[in-house]
């Protein structure tokens, strides 16, 4: 099968990053606009919330968006296997869903967040990532760039909501972002292919194929993402004042969006890594190196400006030294995680395509056992030191991932999983 070429591989990871490019600068304006309203205690508390989002959104995907990308890629204009998987994400983001309010109820009750947190859930259910899969498979893009921008015009009409009649309640807040992705929602719902009702016994048999095969990249996205509970309880201990802590995840979020950026171009290798394809060892280190310069190229002006970029990204925020202090110290750390991540792109993509998944998901564990237990360390020990050890588990994955890519030989060639038989 003939190799997609570098440069192709870039055009389209470019083209997915520059189409989010919108919705990400009216995301900054919308925290920024929040973090005015709300107050610093109340900013923490909502950045509390999105992390709780966010933890369980993994659970919502339980790995399917990678399963579909790697085993699915070119039949999804097949009503039975397009309409099968959107019922499969679906159930799964209203289980998230629930299980989310009845995780804010047992343990963000004392602190007044129960019910913000339950509206907050409500989003999970018209979440993009639960038909976004469809245009990227299928290579639609230009569905997906109107589906990205309805998303960012309706997220547009919240903030200039927020902003128009002075929303400084947390309620309202988390009502209007869990509400702002339903069009685009019902924008891709209406543009999967249509067919005939396929019988409840085969369904639920394909169902429990996939779900099974996307277990092993369930428990690799979870292992991936255990920094999350970690930095949050490491930032809590280490800073109890609430200025500290908002400096932190301002900085903190910046960096975290700049990894959407490395989950399209993720996306752009797996559309193009099949199963047996070996550039050889020369071809693995250029694409890994090509990718983290590309990436260092970007992320270094970050590095160097340290704090001036929360603060100006953030200027509602009342800035304080000791809250610059704060993030000038993470800015100049945090950003090196997105050059490691880039580097092992390539590796990554070629992993779950030769369906090394149980290879993939002892790295990322191995890499999220270690952040966490360094996080707790540099937390009890050196706060100073917590932007490093969040880049520990970074490291180590991205060493490991890489070097399982090179002593990788292709295999006999590109096979399709029996539950596409």
């Amino acid at each position: 099968m003939k190799q997609a070429s570098f440069r192709k591989r870039i055009g389209v990871g470019v083209g997915l990053s520059a189409i989010s490019v919108l919705f990400q600068f009216l995301s900054f304006c919308v925290n920024n606009l929040l973090g005015h309203a709300l107050g610093p205690g109340a900013f923490a508390d909502y950045n509390l919330l999105n992390a709780d989002f966010l933890l369980f959104s993994i659970a919502a995907d339980f790995g399917t968006g990678a399963l579909v990308l790697s085993f699915f890629a070119g039949r999804l204009h097949l009503p039975y296997i397009a309409r099968t998987v959107f019922r499969m994400r679906f159930g799964l983001a209203a289980a998230a869903a629930a299980a989310m309010v009845l995780f804010e109820q047992l343990f963000r009750a004392g602190q007044g967040l129960a019910f913000p947190g339950a509206l907050f859930a409500l989003g999970l259910l018209c979440s993009p990532g639960t038909v976004e899969w469809f245009f990227l498979g299928t290579r639609d893009w230009r569905n997906l760039v109107r589906f990205k921008l309805v998303h960012a015009g309706t997220y547009l009409l919240g903030a200039a909501a927020l902003a128009t009649f002075g929303f400084s309640d947390l309620d309202a807040v988390c009502l209007t972002v869990a509400c702002a992705p339903l069009p685009a929602f019902l924008f891709a719902l209406r543009r999967l292919p249509r067919g005939k009702p396929v019988r409840r016994g085969s369904a639920r048999r394909f169902l429990a194929v996939v779900l099974r095969a996307a277990c092993p990249y369930a428990l690799s996205a979870a292992a991936s993402f255990a920094y999350l509970p970690a930095i949050l309880w490491a930032v809590n201990l280490a800073w109890p004042g609430d200025e500290e802590r908002a400096a932190f995840f301002a900085s903190h979020k910046i960096v975290f969006l700049l990894q959407t950026f490395a989950l399209q171009f993720l996306a752009s290798e797996q559309i193009f890594s099949r199963r047996g394809l070996d550039p050889g060892a020369a071809g693995k280190l250029k694409r890994c190196a090509g990718y983290a310069l590309l990436s260092l190229a970007g992320v270094l002006p970050l590095a160097l400006l340290g704090s001036w970029t929360p603060r100006l990204l953030f200027f509602g925020l009342d800035w304080t030294p000791e809250m610059a202090a704060v993030s000038d110290q993470a800015m100049r750390v945090l950003p090196a995680s997105i050059v490691l991540q880039f580097a092992r792109l390539p590796a990554l993509a070629q992993l779950l395509a030769d369906r090394r998944i149980v290879l993939n998901a002892l790295i990322t564990a191995a890499g999220g056992l270690l952040n966490v237990g360094a996080l707790v360390l540099a937390a009890r020990t050196a706060p100073e030191w917590i932007p490093v050890a969040g880049l520990s588990g970074d490291l180590l994955a991205t060493a490991l991932t890489v070097g399982a890519h090179l002593r990788r030989r292709a295999a006999d060639g590109p096979a399709s999983p029996q539950m596409l038989s």
